[in-house]
């Protein structure tokens, strides 16, 4: 049940009208959007549910014996458990194939190794998001920065409240469980702005990710050496700008329908492309992980508190596992290890005192570093990688893609991408105060090319980060 298809406005459609009716009375409205959110999960397989119920148990139960744990230790303990446990589980199902498949590898150097079989599991979808919003519950009641939950509804509703439940943002619990204290009240005005956010995030990724996936990003990727060295550098510039507008796309339709439930979401993408550097870019991108991975990783190791050597370790760890993160791939792990190591160069030029260039030049350079470094990100092993950076260096002429749409479709996305978070709350609010006919108007319009696109040009192609 994906967000740009007709299926979900139907779904919605219903959840909305319900939530309207029981919106006023606390406990009918909890078990409403708990069970909506439920059934969307459970759209996708329901044999998923399982595992994601399990998980809340798990660590509904650990917040509670953390805070009446009589001693550090015991403290201690259960949060290992409640770790052990998630991290277990995200590791059979996303990790356990690549694992076997390495050891494999490095067995088949020793006379008489006999292989390992990969069980090869489905991957739930979203494992990888409600898994790290789950364990940070736990880890703020450890911490005592945050009160155990009493009831298991609200922590159920909290994990997997269904507008970010499949692809983010990832939402801390004291962001979120406050919100389900204040008594709902149908506003215009916020129902206007989540609209906004909704047909903006729909616009980005079915006119400008499917549309640039279409016409140049697949084909280029998928064989490289069928295209010429122009259109390479093209599907470069298209992938990072595909990648921008499909995930910030879904953040932006996610955020919207959370308000239209009345409940404020986290910003998740911030113009990242205008980073002068990489520090400043994980400030923009993905904002969620990149403070999930500061907060819960960066931190804990030290940070920057142990000195030069330790912080340029720290820096690496994190981003070597926040590239694993993304999936069982060593192109995932090469990713990660080009943004740690940039990270390290801008640290040690920073601690060094050398000279600042010129912002735009700073910003010039950055988008390409980061540019290149989606290839290994797009591509499905390192071959593949190898595949497009040469194509791109080889000034082989081009065989006639389709320049002048190519061309439009990353002007809009450069468009879309200039509007920062502040930018987007202003043209919702600007959207919320037009007249509801002019509102209705424009989501039939949305709709309408939604599904036109989808049945005639194929570009109908799910969130990049459902993978993950």
């Amino acid at each position: 049940m994906q967000f740009d298809s007709l299926i979900f406005a139907q779904f919605l459609l219903v959840v909305y009208l319900l939530h309207l009716a029981v919106a006023r009375r606390v406990q009918p409205r909890e078990w409403l959007l708990l069970g909506a959110s439920c059934i969307f999960y459970m759209a996708w397989d329901a044999r998923f549910i399982v595992l994601i119920l399990g998980s809340c148990l798990l660590d509904f139960a650990a917040g509670l014996l953390i805070s009446r744990a009589p001693t550090p230790g015991a403290r201690r303990r259960w949060l290992v458990v409640s770790l052990a446990g998630n991290l277990g589980l995200l590791f059979l199902f996303k990790y356990l194939d690549f694992a076997v498949e390495n050891l494999n590898r490095l067995g088949a150097l020793w006379p008489g190794f006999a292989p390992l079989l990969a069980p090869h599991w489905i991957l739930p979808v979203g494992i990888s998001f409600y898994t790290f919003q789950s364990m940070s519950y736990t880890m703020d009641v450890y911490r005592g920065g945050l009160r155990p939950v009493s009831s298991l509804r609200r922590f159920l509703l909290f994990v997997t409240f269904f507008p970010q439940l499949v692809a983010g943002p990832i939402v801390k619990a004291h962001e979120f469980l406050p919100q389900l204290e204040l008594r709902y009240r149908f506003d215009a005005e916020r129902f206007g702005r989540g609209l906004g956010f909704i047909l903006g995030g729909l616009i980005k990724k079915i006119v400008v990710a499917d549309g640039l996936a279409l016409l140049v990003v697949d084909r280029c990727f998928t064989e490289p050496g069928t295209v010429g060295s122009l259109e390479m550098l093209l599907a470069i510039y298209g992938y990072a700008l595909q990648i921008y507008c499909d995930f910030s796309g879904y953040s932006d339709i996610a955020i919207g329908t959370a308000l239209l439930f009345g409940f404020d979401m986290p910003h998740n993408f911030d113009s990242p492309y205008h980073a002068v550097n990489p520090q400043d870019f994980w400030r923009r991108w993905h904002i969620s992980l990149s403070s999930w991975l500061r907060d819960y990783l960066y931190l804990p190791l030290g940070g920057s508190r142990l000195g030069r050597r330790r912080t340029m370790i720290n820096l690496m760890i994190v981003m070597l596992l926040g590239g694993i993160w993304h999936g069982a791939s060593w192109n995932f792990v090469i990713w990660g290890g080009l943004h740690g190591a940039a990270l390290v160069a801008y640290h040690t030029w920073k601690d060094r005192g050398l000279g600042r260039l010129p912002v735009w030049l700073q910003r010039l350079i950055f988008f390409h570093f980061v540019s290149l470094a989606w290839i290994p990100f797009r591509c499905p092993d390192p071959a593949t990688t190898c595949g497009v950076l040469k194509t791109l260096v080889a000034l082989r002429p081009g065989v006639g893609l389709s320049l002048a749409g190519i061309l439009a479709l990353l002007a809009l996305g450069g468009l879309l991408h200039a509007c920062g978070i502040e930018a987007q709350k202003r043209m919702a609010a600007r959207f919320a105060i037009t007249p509801v006919v002019v509102q209705a108007l424009c989501v039939l319009l949305v709709l309408l090319a939604a599904t036109y696109m989808s049945e005639h040009f194929q570009t109908h192609k799910a969130f990049i980060y459902f993978q993950f």
